[in-house]
């Protein structure tokens, strides 16, 4: 996994909860060069997951409502960092669609090794948006926090199902996104 995300997690634990837990956090699990994450680096993913169950454990929030709110937060920040990605784009729906056909693109160029998600959809009528994913490590949650946070960024009120399609490579999940207008 790419240093991006470790190193916006770890801005999202300080804002969120503290330097201290931060601290904590990172000192309490066996973390590659000690948490001295770079963005361009590549990790382990499982580190980021040791990382959260910690957090859980230490604060006793639900580990689905950990990697959300980091999603939500990460959008965010990815949001500001590139905002090219947001030209001529007026709805969440729309972004969603470019994901794999542009933005991963664009990703692979600056992070050629990056393994990153893939995305398919289709969208049976214009205020549904049926969206699958299928990644090699099981992070759904995250995806869900990610489109949380585009919806946020669009300012509008979208809501997200899930059904846990079986894929012995991975995690697959087939989302449903309704527009509530």
């Amino acid at each position: 996994m790419k240093g991006i995300i470790f190193t916006e997690f770890l801005d999202h634990v300080t804002s969120q909860l503290g330097v201290e837990i931060c601290e904590d956090m990172i000192a309490a699990n066996n973390l590659t060069d000690g948490g001295a994450y770079t963005a361009v680096g590549t990790y382990d993913h499982k580190e980021l997951l040791m990382m959260v169950s910690y957090l859980h454990k230490r604060t006793g929030i639900d580990i689905d409502q950990l990697i959300e709110g980091f999603g939500v937060s990460l959008f965010a920040s990815l949001a500001q960092k590139y905002p090219s990605f947001f030209d001529g784009i007026e709805d969440s729906f729309t972004f969603i669609k470019q994901i794999e056909d542009v933005i991963h693109v664009e990703v692979r160029k600056l992070y050629p090794d990056a393994e990153l998600p893939s995305f398919s959809y289709s969208q049976p009528k214009p205020t549904i948006l049926i969206l699958d994913y299928r990644s090699s490590r099981c992070f759904a949650g995250l995806a869900v926090g990610l489109m949380k946070g585009c919806f946020n960024h669009f300012n509008e009120n979208v809501s997200i199902d899930g059904e846990d399609l079986a894929d012995p490579k991975g995690s697959y999940v087939r989302f449903t996104l309704r527009s509530v207008m």
